[in-house]
C-alpha cells in the first residue's frame, strides 16, 4: 500500500497488466490464492492483563516523562475479545488479542467459502494461545524498547494460530495446519531442493546453501518458530505439505 513500493513494483513489472489494492475488501470477489509470510505479525494487538476484578486493557499513556504503558480502570470494548483459553488464566497474566487479524482472516475465509481458493499463512507464531506477552520491537538487528522513539523500530507479536483456525472455521473454510515451518517445507522437498542447488555450486555456494537450509527448517530457528497455515474451501483435499 505504500506508494512509493508499488511505483517501484509498476516500473518493474512494466507490461504486465497489475492492480493494487489498498485492503483486501476492495479487491474484486472471485477464486483466490493468496500467500501472506511475517504480515499477521506485525498488524496492531490489543493486550489485556487478568486482574482480580477481571480483564483490563493494557493502554499507553503519554507522560511527561514520555510514554508508558498503564492499566485501564475499567473494562474497555475492547475487552469482549478476550474469551475461549484465556479466561482460564492465572492473575497476573497477559493476554493478546488482534482484531485486525480476525477481520482478516474472517474476510479471506468468507470469500474462500463462497469463491473457492486457497491461503497460505507462514507467520512468527505463539505457542501459548493468546497467553503470553510477545509484543517486541527490533531495530538495526538489536532488541528496542517498544516504546521509545515510536516509528523508528520494527513492531510486531507472535501471531496466535489457534484464533485464525477458528475463526475460519465459524466463517465457513476449512483450516489445515498450523505446522512447523520446518515440518512444511520438508515435506515440500526442500532438502531435495537444496542438494540439487549445491551439485553446481562453489564451495561457498554450498556453504551459504547449507546455512540457509538451517535457518528455514532448524528447530533452534525459523523452523519452529514460523508456522504453516492453510485455509481452504470445506471439501477440499489435504493440500501438499500437511500429508504425513
Amino acid at each position: 500500500i505504500s506508494p512509493p513500493l508499488k511505483a517501484a513494483q509498476a516500473n518493474s513489472l512494466h507490461g504486465i497488466p497489475v492492480t493494487w489494492h489498498d485492503s483486501l475488501t476492495a479487491a474484486p470477489e472471485g477464486p483466490m490464492l493468496l500467500v501472506t509470510n511475517e504480515f499477521y505479525d506485525v498488524l496492531p494487538i490489543h493486550q489485556f492483563i487478568r486482574t482480580p476484578e477481571g480483564w483490563r486493557e493494557r493502554l499507553i499513556d503519554n507522560a511527561p516523562e514520555g510514554f508508558r504503558f498503564v492499566l485501564a480502570r475499567q473494562a474497555t470494548p475492547a475487552t469482549a475479545l478476550v474469551s475461549g483459553a484465556a479466561n482460564g488464566a492465572a492473575l497476573g497474566s497477559i493476554a493478546e488479542v488482534s482484531a485486525a487479524g480476525i477481520g482478516l482472516t474472517h474476510e479471506i475465509s468468507r470469500r474462500i467459502a463462497a469463491s473457492g481458493g486457497l491461503a497460505l499463512i507462514i507467520d512468527y507464531a505463539s505457542d501459548q494461545g493468546p497467553i503470553g506477552d510477545t509484543l517486541q520491537a527490533v531495530r538495526r538487528h538489536d532488541h528496542h524498547d517498544v516504546l521509545h522513539e515510536p516509528g523508528e523500530a520494527d513492531i510486531s507479536a507472535r501471531v496466535d494460530f489457534s484464533t485464525l483456525v477458528r475463526v475460519a472455521q465459524e466463517t465457513g473454510a476449512r483450516a489445515f495446519g498450523p505446522i512447523n515451518q520446518g515440518d512444511f517445507l520438508i515435506a515440500l522437498g526442500i532438502e531435495a531442493r537444496a542438494e540439487i542447488l549445491s551439485r553446481n555450486a562453489t564451495a561457498t555456494q554450498r556453504a551459504d546453501i547449507g546455512q540457509a537450509l538451517e535457518r528455514l527448517v532448524g528447530a533452534g530457528g525459523m523452523g519452529c518458530l514460523f508456522k504453516a497455515l492453510v485455509l481452504t474451501e470445506r471439501d477440499a483435499t489435504m493440500p501438499a505439505g500437511f500429508n504425513d
